[in-house]
């Protein structure tokens, strides 16, 4: 009874699992098949085999027929779907046909209303270009007669002004070259003050300096005859040159002094040595100090001085230039007529020097211009 539990869910099962996955909408055909097996079994076909045979021959007919049926509907199913693409794919052309034909329709309507706004459009302005250059016109008749007005006043007016402006630019040069030759006087003597205070501050320094200079040497000649009667003591041959230069002669007998410090065995000289060396590094730092002040202001005396000879030859070269002017002043011949002016001034334009009427009759052209 089992066996023949476990051999009726096994052909249920399969028939089930075939039956379903080839046409799940009758499951009901599947009743007789499981019913006969079922039937099979109790009547003790079992024992027999037949029920085997019964199984597999309608197990083996249905799969046929499932097949055959799906087949036949996955056929129909494939037919009905080309057949609604095609419909679909007809439907769709005709009506981008009937919405291209109703497009270009507009188009045409479009386009025939753009190109009759465009006409009506380009008359207007066609008109309206016509008024406006006729207005300027007008405009422009009206404004030239101002201006002719205008530049004739201007004119005027401007020759007037240049006249008074070149009086007045005379009288001013006037004044500055006096001011300039007061401020060159007043400089000149501030000049001469200032050197004999740097003359009487110079020899005031080179005083002091020669009187530090002269202790400091005494000082420095005592220490090294010192040092050299040390040195001719300890070392007799050597050499007792000492050069011109006081910071070189200062190094050298620094250096000997190292020498003599490094060879001494007597502690207390050794403290002396080092002493006095210490004592000629303090000497050597403040003659150094002393020689780069007097190169500084030597410079700057330099410097000074340049400036001093530049200032004066720019001085004497506007004075110079001055005088030119003033003396351009007298009568002289025109450059641009050939004629002898007493009155010049310089072109607006070129910047040449030109006579009184010359200069008018640049002005003239100019407002006219």
């Amino acid at each position: 009874e089992n066996m023949a539990n476990m051999i009726y869910q096994y052909i249920t099962r399969e028939l089930r699992s075939v039956y379903q996955s080839r046409l799940p909408s009758d499951l009901s055909e599947l009743d007789p098949v499981l019913s006969a097996a079922y039937t099979a079994i109790n009547r003790g076909d079992l024992l027999k085999g037949t029920w085997r045979l019964e199984i597999l021959e309608l197990e083996r007919a249905m799969r046929t027929r499932v097949e055959k049926e799906t087949k036949r509907r996955e056929v129909e199913e494939a037919k009905a779907v080309e057949a609604a693409r095609i419909k679909a794919e007809v439907e769709k052309r005709q009506a981008e046909e009937r919405e291209a034909k109703r497009l270009a329709e507009v188009a045409e309507e479009e386009r025939r209303k753009v190109q009759e706004a465009s006409q009506a459009l380009i008359r207007k302005r066609k008109e309206e270009e016509r008024l406006r250059k006729e207005r300027e016109k007008q405009e422009l008749e009206r404004k030239q007669k101002e201006e002719q007005e205008r530049a004739k006043r201007i004119m005027l007016e401007s020759i007037q002004r240049k006249r008074q402006e070149e009086e007045e630019r005379k009288r001013r040069a006037l004044e500055e070259l006096e001011a300039k030759r007061a401020a060159y006087e007043e400089l000149k003597a501030e000049e001469a003050k200032w050197r004999r205070e740097q003359e009487a501050a110079k020899k005031r320094d080179s005083l002091q300096k020669a009187q530090h200079e002269k202790a400091r040497q005494q000082q420095l000649l005592l220490q090294q005859q010192l040092q050299q009667q040390r040195d001719a003591a300890a070392q007799p041959a050597a050499s007792t040159y000492l050069p011109a230069d006081p910071i070189q002669a200062l190094d050298l007998a620094i250096e000997r002094m190292t020498a003599q410090a490094q060879a001494e065995k007597d502690p207390v000289t050794i403290g002396e040595l080092f002493n006095n060396i210490q004592s000629l590094r303090e000497l050597k730092k403040e003659r150094q100090e002393e020689k780069d002040f007097q190169e500084r202001m030597m410079r700057a005396q330099a410097e000074e001085a340049k400036r001093m000879t530049e200032r004066f030859a720019k001085e004497a070269e506007e004075e110079r230039l001055a005088a030119e002017h003033t003396a351009a002043a007298g009568r002289a011949t025109c450059p641009a007529c050939s004629q002898e002016k007493e009155s010049f001034f310089s072109c607006d334009g070129c910047g040449h020097v030109i006579c009184e009427d010359c200069q008018e009759q640049v002005q003239l052209n100019a407002a006219v211009l």
